[in-house]
């Protein structure tokens, strides 16, 4: 369940200007992007190493573009909060851990 209704891309977008950095400049289908990071991580595999972001978490993360919220939270007696604060709390996150 998720607290937004928004497009893989849109939150992908979101994330960019949240964290104060340039979109990328050159963008793609989905599929042809899944394909490039799967090859890649077979082909650090085949060396011995590990690939620095696995494309699993990509291949789902584009599988729902939107997912139910509303009524279903609401019976759960949840409220979340907007996306754009969950994001800066993340971005600080994942900065203060070195990732990004």
């Amino acid at each position: 369940m998720s607290g937004h209704n928004i497009s893989t891309e849109e939150l992908y977008s979101l994330i960019c200007e949240v964290g104060e950095v340039a979109r990328p400049r050159i963008s793609t289908l989905t599929p042809v992007a899944l394909a490039g990071a799967y090859a890649m991580e077979l082909m650090l595999g085949a060396i011995g190493e590990k690939t620095p972001l696995p494309a699993g978490g990509m291949m789902m993360a584009t599988l729902f573009d939107y997912i139910v919220s509303g009524s279903e939270l609401q019976k759960l007696g949840i409220t979340p909060r907007t996306v754009t604060e969950t994001l800066v709390d993340a971005i600080k996150w994942y900065r203060q851990i070195g990732y990004c």
